[in-house]
């Protein structure tokens, strides 16, 4: 997974570059200036994020891991109320109970799988990566490119998983077997393609772009549909069926989404003197 994930960030950067070169002048310029702040987005948000999950699913069931990760939002709701940013509200504490509630049907914790208490650590480990994530991306990268922000993350992200590889602390292996996809073989460049352009290019940068438009608490919640899609998408292309327990777990995460963006909203008017619709 180590080599999977440092070949993933290191090719997103090469994709990546033409378009920074071709940017605002001075947009490397300006990178190089917040080094810290990309540093930590790449070490942390995007690197930190995905090798505390991986090493998670070594010890848990994915489902078990991807719902533990998924307590970014409610992290980041508890990091403003503590910090007095946001005033605590029942109806969004509600719409977080509710995406919570729904996750757990949509990845189907009801397999009965013992739990590794090292797999709920990492994957705990994982959650708070990912609420950095968020905060990161709407704030302190707020002036840079969203695309520059991601090629200098990347470039972090894959150079340390890289490096600790090379050093022995983390596992490396390499292979050009023919990939299995839908039950068809591929070489491993297509699906590695689609790892690069459309799982990590375009949904960093995109992810960025919302998080600054939509604040680190909306679009955290707003990032429970991945798992959403992803079941969507297994459905499609892999042919996996979608279980009444999962539809309603979907229906609820949307739900509880849409009571979050509605508080938002309402918060805003009224902080604008203007009364809620």
């Amino acid at each position: 997974m180590p080599a999977t994930v440092s070949a993933r960030c290191l090719l997103s950067v090469l994709v990546l570059l033409p378009f920074v070169a071709r940017g605002h002048p001075g947009q490397v310029t300006r990178l190089a200036r917040q080094w810290r702040h990309v540093g930590s987005y790449g070490a942390v948000a995007i690197g930190g994020t995905q090798l505390c999950f991986f090493a998670a699913i070594q010890h848990v069931p994915v489902g078990v891991a991807l719902l533990i990760e998924y307590l970014a939002p409610v992290l980041i709701l508890l990091l403003g109320w503590v910090r007095g940013t946001s005033a605590f509200s029942v109806v969004t504490l509600a719409g977080a109970l509710c995406c919570l509630a729904g996750l757990a049907l949509v990845v189907d914790l009801g397999s009965g799988s013992t739990i590794d208490a090292r797999g709920v650590a990492w994957a705990l480990a994982a959650a708070v990566c990912l609420a950095f994530y968020f905060v990161r991306s709407s704030t302190v990268t707020v002036g840079l490119d969203p695309v520059a922000v991601v090629a200098g993350g990347m470039l972090v992200a894959g150079t340390m998983i890289l490096v600790l590889a090379v050093v022995g602390a983390l596992p490396w292996q390499v292979s050009s077997a023919p990939a299995l996809l839908a039950d068809h073989r591929m070489p491993i460049a297509v699906p590695l393609a689609g790892l690069v352009l459309v799982c990590t290019v375009a949904a960093y940068v995109t992810g960025v772009m919302a998080a600054r438009v939509l604040g680190a608490r909306l679009a955290s919640f707003a990032g429970m549909l991945e798992v959403v899609l992803a079941a969507l998408v297994a459905w499609l292309l892999l042919d996996e069926g979608i279980s009444c327990t999962q539809a309603v777990g979907a229906a609820a995460i949307l739900t509880g989404v849409a009571t979050v963006r509605w508080r938002e909203e309402r918060a805003v008017d009224l902080t604008a003197g203007r009364p809620g619709q």
